[in-house]
């Protein structure tokens, strides 16, 4: 029986919906992804159900319906495909199943030692599948340090770690061997953004090459301060200012989070904090920008086992100065970063805060 299960869902929505169903294994690549109006037609091979059912709710309403859609697309190769033959069978399953395009850049998270002696095939592979792909990169090292820089080899390819990427009609210049950015955070910053009004300031305190700022002040007149301690960072997003046209404004702060939100106290109706990895450390340095009558912090945080019970375990048994009162509005995982251990976002509302000093 020939399947025509589709889920309609806003335009907006659509980059977002498509990895969630991805994500989810039942993403139809056999047929065309088709408008209709104001929306998208996304084919499905079957209901999303359970995990799947629940993230496609937070990225906003859908529709499940039978639609006839535009012809099978023509089947691209796999990379298992492409590399029969050329590696020991017992290797196959050992490939890559995911991979991050970021402009012309393929990165590779660590792949099995058995595999560095087929790199440079598996390299020529990718940039076969991906016809706009220039470099592949392989990376060699945590996301460590105080500038957050991963380490990364070249595996086929032009060798630069540089380029243009571009995520919800926003353009950002990445240089990966300068400063971090990852694609996988996309639908994480576009749900951030929806949230925030014409008339917002906002503190990012953590900004990176600016992908959260810059996606709010394109779409809100919103006024974005925009901090990081690694000077590259901040290079590039300057850069990303002048390359999009913005409804609001950036301003680029160079310095150490705390000491650079401190001339800041009592301006924000919102602060980003995606500094998973310790961004509890600042947390009073968050309070303390938001305005009088409190606002809203957006935390990131890792965890591990079942995420959203171990995210709002951290907070657990918190003490916050006198006059503030915190609740939790939402918990939502981002992503896997390893086996069992997430990145979960927090959305904290903050009121009856005392005047700031």
């Amino acid at each position: 029986m020939k399947n025509d299960l589709c889920l309609k869902t806003d335009r907006r929505s659509g980059e977002a919906v498509k990895r969630a169903l991805a994500r989810a294994g039942i993403l139809d690549r056999s047929r065309r992804i088709a408008p209709e109006g104001g929306c998208l037609l996304l084919p499905i091979t079957a209901e999303p159900q359970g995990e799947a059912l629940d993230s496609l709710s937070g990225l906003g309403a859908f529709e499940i319906l039978h639609s006839g859609l535009p012809r099978p697309q023509v089947a691209r190769p796999s990379l298992r495909a492409l590399l029969e033959g050329g590696l020991p069978q017992g290797l196959m399953g050992m490939l890559p199943k995911s991979y991050d395009v970021l402009g012309s850049l393929i990165l590779l998270e660590p792949l099995p030692d058995a595999l560095a002696p087929y790199l440079q095939e598996i390299g020529e592979a990718l940039l076969a599948l991906n016809r706009g792909a220039r470099t592949v990169l392989l990376k060699t090292g945590k996301v460590d340090g105080v500038f957050r820089v991963p380490s990364y080899a070249l595996v086929a390819g032009e060798d630069r770690r540089d380029t243009v990427s571009t995520e919800y009609g926003v353009r950002l210049r990445v240089d990966v061997s300068k400063a971090y950015y990852s694609p996988r955070l996309g639908c994480e910053r576009d749900r951030v953004a929806s949230l925030v009004g014409d008339g917002e300031t906002v503190v990012d305190m953590f900004a990176g090459v600016g992908p959260f700022s810059i996606l709010i002040a394109r779409r809100r007149r919103a006024k974005v301060y925009s901090i990081d301690i690694n000077p590259d960072a901040i290079a590039l997003l300057r850069e990303n200012v002048a390359l999009n046209k913005l409804r609001g404004e950036v301003v680029p702060i160079l310095g150490d989070a705390t000491e650079a939100a401190a001339p800041l106290a009592g301006v924000a109706d919102r602060v980003i904090m995606n500094l998973p990895k310790s961004s509890l450390a600042f947390l009073d340095s968050a309070l303390r920008v938001l305005k009088t009558g409190g606002g809203t912090i957006h935390l990131y945080v890792f965890t591990s086992g079942e995420p959203v019970r171990g995210a709002l375990a951290l907070l657990e048994g918190r003490a916050y100065p006198p006059g503030v009162s915190c609740s939790v509005e939402r918990v939502r995982t981002v992503k896997e970063v390893a086996p069992k251990e997430y990145q979960v976002a927090l959305d904290l509302r903050i009121t009856s805060c005392a005047q700031k000093t």
